[in-house]
């Protein structure tokens, strides 16, 4: 204000009514503004929010690492997603112009891979949203968020999970094992490259049955980047991507299978509601030659993603629904997600026949339902070499 005023006694002389009103309005709210926001104490760096020093806001702020961001700008396209995690990476960016952050002052700064400053943010925290621009510049730029995890579950476990099983192979089975050794459900299950059926907001927000009424587009790479450490997500995942990112996080992923015959009829029972023994070879012929042809492409991608990526045991239903085989996959399933066996071991009795939103009461097998004409199309549409290369005969 002080300055101000010492500007326009000096400048007076050589001013306009006009512009001297203006000077003197100018000085009057700058006044107005200090009187109200009191100059801080320059050796603590404050948020613009006026909560707290920046450095320790951004990490108490969980749910910015745990949200898949896309970033572009309103004067031009969307660039890609990205994910930022704690220690100053960025992950499943597309741009060499985002590669490190760094956060000073109330400001993200996105790097390139030599660490020069590409774009600047500040943080809407309620909408978990960075506005801000290319640095330096005015050209305009934003993250905002297509996936944010919803936190606040009790956290067990240091390490995360990623279930990816072929449909109808015990998805909810392991997801209910999970949940009883201790892991946190995310309430979000991944399918295919890039659909996110996000199912966190259920109990606070009225959504339609209709199909793709919870879905989000988002690279599911991204969307396994930024899982937070004890939770555990379900899949049917067709990108190779997703082990890479998994690995590179650290976030363990268990591959779930079953025989394809025996999947194929569970398929058919769940879509046509068959949960009874009144079940037709005829109409199973037809769904599978007529209806069933999205879900037998899915199917097909999720066992050829885990041929050519898993690393580790390859977790059966068969094996999972067999008591005998209790002691061993609690031994597998320890030596993976380092907990200990007892805990597993109960966990399983527990989950086995446990009733999920698909239950079948009764477990499909071909053995029992099945002939030579389906036979032939199970081979003519290629599973019959994927069940020989899964270890089925």
């Amino acid at each position: 204000h002080r300055i101000l005023i010492q500007i326009v006694a000096r400048l007076s002389p050589r001013l306009s009514r006009y512009r001297w009103r203006s000077l003197c309005a100018c000085a009057s709210v700058a006044h107005a503004v200090l009187e109200r926001n009191p100059r801080p104490d320059s050796s603590v760096s404050v948020n613009p929010l006026g909560r707290g020093p920046t450095e320790e806001r951004l990490e108490m702020i969980d749910k910015v690492f745990s949200s898949v961001y896309r970033i572009g700008s309103p004067c031009g396209d969307n660039y890609g997603y990205l994910v930022l995690k704690r220690d100053g990476r960025i992950m499943y960016s597309h741009s060499i112009n985002e590669s490190t952050w760094e956060y000073t002052s109330g400001n993200l700064r996105l790097k390139n891979e030599e660490g020069v400053i590409t774009s600047e943010y500040r943080y809407i925290e309620d909408y978990n949203t960075w506005i801000g621009n290319h640095y330096l510049k005015l050209y305009p730029m934003y993250l905002m968020p297509v996936l944010q995890y919803c936190l606040g579950a009790p956290v067990v476990h240091n390490n995360s999970v990623v279930i990816n099983c072929i449909p109808k192979s015990g998805t909810h089975l392991m997801h209910k094992l999970m949940l009883e050794i201790g892991y946190a459900d995310a309430m979000v299950m991944l399918t295919g490259v890039d659909t996110v059926d996000d199912f966190q907001y259920e109990d606070i927000r009225i959504l339609g049955s209709a199909s793709g009424s919870r879905g989000r587009i988002c690279p599911l790479p991204a969307a396994v980047s930024a899982l937070p450490s004890g939770y555990v997500i379900v899949g049917h995942i067709a990108s190779r991507e997703c082990y890479t990112a998994a690995h590179i996080s650290q976030i363990k992923i268990l591959n779930c299978v079953r025989n394809l015959r025996d999947t194929l009829i569970s398929l058919y029972r769940w879509k046509l509601n068959r949960r009874t023994d009144d079940l037709d070879l005829s109409e199973f012929f037809l769904f599978l030659k007529y209806e069933a042809r999205p879900d037998l492409d899915l199917i097909k991608s999720c066992v050829v993603n885990i041929l050519d990526n898993w690393v580790g045991p390859l977790f059966r239903y068969e094996d999972m629904m067999d008591e005998s085989r209790t002691s061993e996959i609690s031994m597998l399933l320890s030596g993976v997600l380092s907990v200990h066996e007892g805990i597993i071991k109960d966990a399983i009795e527990r989950s086995r026949n446990a009733i999920t939103h698909t239950y079948n009461v009764k477990h499909s097998c071909f053995t029992d339902f099945w002939d030579s004409k389906i036979e032939t199309l199970f081979e003519g549409i290629g599973f019959s070499v994927l069940n020989e290369a899964l270890g089925y005969e």
